[in-house]
């Protein structure tokens, strides 16, 4: 099986949150096993701990590829989706183990913040110049209609108003039509 690295290098970055299918499986086993209860829990343990080995490297990996600019953050919080979830559903089929879980859970949860912040920043930087630019399409047409209908007031002919505003002739007839 790669590594988280291994995946780094190979650009495989989606399929980092398939790390812990590996526990997964072993999980699996030691629950249809036929030992004992105490067994059971101790490999539990074990294999929770390789987990958390296993989610601190693949969280490490994310944040490199996303300081690189590698991942974008869109794709990183589907990673990151796509890991909780699994992660959760581990927890709920073979956690008796809240001490690991909620150790897990804290690393996603700081982790998120981070990145996020910085996603966070790029869209309100991106929505502000978007909304400024429709905010300005918005003004520059209420400007060219209220022109419009100081020259409809004054008698002036439609081609005139046409060529002064740059409105099509159908906006200046329903403007004509309002009067």
């Amino acid at each position: 099986m790669l590594s988280p690295r291994d995946l780094q290098e190979r650009r495989l970055f989606a399929l980092l949150p398939l790390q812990v299918f590996g526990s997964r499986k072993n999980m699996r086993l030691i629950a249809a096993s036929t030992r004992t209860d105490d067994e059971k829990r101790q490999l539990f343990a074990e294999e929770f701990s390789r987990l958390k080995a296993t989610i601190e490297e693949t969280l490490a990996v994310i944040r490199d590829l996303h300081r690189q600019r590698l991942l974008p953050t869109g794709d990183m919080d589907r990673i990151l989706q796509v890991l909780g979830n699994i992660l959760n559903y581990l927890y709920r089929h073979y956690g008796e183990y809240k001490q690991t879980e909620e150790e897990v859970s804290h690393m996603i949860k700081t982790f998120i913040p981070e990145a996020m912040k910085k996603g966070r920043e790029e869209g309100k930087k991106e929505g502000l110049k978007e909304g400024l630019k429709e905010g300005l399409k918005e003004g520059v047409k209420k400007g060219q209609l209220k022109v419009a209908r100081n020259l409809l007031k004054l008698g002036v002919d439609m081609n005139t108003i046409v060529e002064a505003t740059e409105l099509t002739p159908e906006e200046v007839t329903r403007l004509e039509e309002k009067k």
